[in-house]
């Protein structure tokens, strides 16, 4: 725990600094003063940061030296940026009257951060290939075509990148998986930050929002604090960016925070592919900054920026773009994926998604109105009815948005609102028919409820405000009792004694030798379930017999017959 504790200290200045560096940059090309939420330089500040280790994991592994250089780039940054560093972050203040309440909320969720970052990873995903992942990517340089060594290891995510970077393996006690802890702990800062807005009568439909996904991301996302995966920071910072996208920036700042919103989305995914939706985010925001052919050279110039790294990692370890969609194919590479394998990647997937534990042919041809019949039977009742609740959310935004007309009491928000929806809810049909697990699809469900539900508390406030104002004190009191209740029950008594300084280590399963091109690595063994974790290294589920070393190293990196075919 003191070790996470002294991790935020300097991983929260860090991230300020780089936000604050990105946010000084864009207002110098909008012509705007630099000031943004600071929410939103955060969200920046971690853009930047995993664009530098993108770039920085093409030159050199993610190690002592690769920390240093980041370390050095921040200190310049500091200084150049010393009359305005601060600018933006809010102050400190005691809190007054109810505002207590709102204090209490943030300390038992940051609490229950604490406790549950320094837990065992349980990620399943990680096992299989988050902490390999992040290993390969300590050991050595971004290596070509390491998907054909094991295809999730092409999975190109930003975020596994950063936490490579920030894993501290070279001070030689473990890697460290501290980042997801550090992300939460941002977003309970925010839900606070909404707490604390309702209980001083700013009733708005952002503030009401992220009350409402505070508690619910502790539900869906508690057990993942301590784990690298990549489900758990795209949904976070999608709700976030949701929050962000409702609030109207101040006179002056529109195209800046338009061009903000549109980077936010674009880092949004390179963490996660399956939220590629969100990127119709980014001519929303150019129609809400005021249009013009120069905010758009600044949002494509900014977005390119932050996904050309990314999508250079994703052809160096696939061959492809984006992997895996092979229908972006225009490289012709040796260590290309054969097309062959990357389509069979996402039919494996999609049959997965559906039914685990069906042949994957017929879960694929079966009509849409059968598997979708039988999928949703397959749920618990809990699942359904946030399943029910999630497809009956088009009728609640549109009694809303007619409440609205009704009342006279359309604003910028309620378009927003409708824009956020509309694209929420493309985002679940995509979720729905190309990898329909509620796991992946939990982040978009969630939105879908709470969007339509603080679209009407904020037109409830506008009706009858004393009651609202009531609501608001009792809804961040249940806020707070949940948490509490929710740091109660994850609370790990006899584990306590190991973590008081250092988190649990990843876990380390069986596994076995196994040959690849007359190279020894590692398979899990049959109890381990295909998982690796952390170490040996390297470990795949099975060693492919179609694969080989392109030179003496894994560095050198991995081809597969038929090559790119």
């Amino acid at each position: 725990m003191l070790a996470f504790l002294l991790f935020l200290i300097g991983f929260f200045p860090l991230v300020w600094v780089y936000g604050r560096a990105g946010v000084s940059l864009a207002a110098r090309l909008s012509a705007a003063a630099p000031r943004a939420d600071w929410a939103l330089t955060a969200w920046v500040g971690l853009a930047m940061l995993s664009t530098l280790a993108n770039l920085l994991a093409l030159l050199m592994p993610l190690s002592a030296a690769a920390l240093l250089i980041t370390l050095v780039i921040a200190l310049t940054a500091a200084l150049a940026l010393r009359c305005t560093l601060w600018l933006g972050l809010p102050a400190l203040r005691l809190p007054r009257g109810w505002g207590w309440l709102a204090a209490g909320l943030a300390l038992a969720a940051l609490a229950a951060v604490l406790e549950n970052a320094t837990h065992t990873p349980a990620n399943f995903d990680s096992g299989l290939y988050h902490a390999q992942t992040i290993r390969w990517f300590e050991t050595y340089r971004i290596v070509p075509g390491l998907g054909n060594l094991h295809s999730r290891l092409a999975f190109n995510s930003s975020w596994l990148v950063l936490s490579a970077l920030f894993s501290l393996a070279f001070t030689g006690l473990q890697s460290f998986h501290l980042i997801p802890g550090a992300l939460f702990a941002l977003v309970v800062l925010d839900g606070a930050r909404g707490a604390l807005r309702l209980l001083r009568g700013e009733l708005s439909m952002a503030n009401w929002l992220r009350l409402l996904l505070l508690p619910l991301a502790f539900y869906i996302l508690g057990a993942e604090i301590s784990s690298p995966g990549t489900d758990m920071p795209g949904i976070l910072i999608a709700w976030s960016l949701a929050a962000l996208w409702l609030e109207r920036p101040a006179r002056g700042e529109e195209r800046l925070t338009a061009l903000l919103l549109a980077l936010t989305a674009v880092y949004l995914v390179t963490i996660k592919l399956s939220l590629g939706v969100f990127l119709l985010l980014v001519p929303l925001a150019w129609l809400r900054g005021g249009r013009g052919l120069r905010l758009a050279g600044q949002i494509i110039l900014g977005g390119a920026l932050v996904a050309l790294p990314w999508m250079a990692h994703s052809v160096i370890l696939s061959g492809y773009l984006v992997y895996p969609l092979a229908a972006v194919d225009l490289f012709n590479v040796d260590w290309k994926i054969p097309i062959a394998k990357v389509r069979e990647e996402v039919n494996v997937i999609r049959a997965w998604a559906r039914f685990p534990d069906m042949d994957r042919t017929q879960a694929l041809e079966m009509p849409l109105e059968r598997w979708l019949k039988l999928w949703f039977l397959e749920h618990t009742v809990n699942q359904r009815l946030i399943l029910l609740a999630a497809a009956s959310s088009p009728l609640l935004s549109g009694a809303a948005a007619l409440w609205t007309r009704l009342r006279r009491h359309w604003a910028y928000s309620a378009a927003a609102a409708a824009q956020l929806y509309a694209v929420t809810l493309l985002s679940g049909l995509y979720w729905l028919y190309n990898a329909p697990d509620l796991r992946f699809g939990y982040g978009i469900l969630l939105l879908l409820i709470t969007l339509p539900l603080a679209w009407g508390l904020w037109l409830a406030g506008a009706a009858w405000r004393a009651p609202a104002d009531w609501l608001a004190r009792a809804a961040v009191l249940a806020v707070g009792v949940y948490l509490l209740s929710f740091l109660a029950r994850s609370f790990q008594a006899d584990s306590l004694a190991q973590r008081w300084l250092l988190p649990m280590p990843y876990p380390s399963l069986p596994s076995e030798p196994c040959d690849l091109d007359g190279r020894t690595i590692f398979c899990p063994a049959e109890i381990s379930y295909t998982q690796c974790w952390y170490g040996p290294f390297p470990c795949v589920p099975s060693a492919r017999s179609d694969v080989y070393l392109r030179g003496s190293d894994f560095a050198d990196g991995f081809s597969a017959y038929p090559r790119g075919e």
